[in-house]
């Protein structure tokens, strides 16, 4: 699987911007990256002084919105 990433981003850093499903599906295969942002990376909602909103919260406004 490692080499197979290896090769993907290769072909993504070239321009093949349809590596990216390649990456995306073994992330979540494989389910070392790309499974849990705020895990993963630093979030600003918090230092941006956003409230963090659940699910529950967010879905009603963004449909509100379509």
């Amino acid at each position: 699987m490692e080499e197979e990433v290896k090769r993907l981003q290769e072909r993504f850093q070239k321009g093949e911007k349809m590596a990216a499903v390649g990456l995306i599906e073994a992330g979540l295969v494989s389910g070392k990256f790309g499974t849990d942002f705020e895990r993963e990376e630093e979030v600003m909602t918090a230092k941006l002084g956003f409230k963090k909103l659940t699910l529950e919260e967010m879905v009603p406004d963004t449909l509100a919105g379509l």
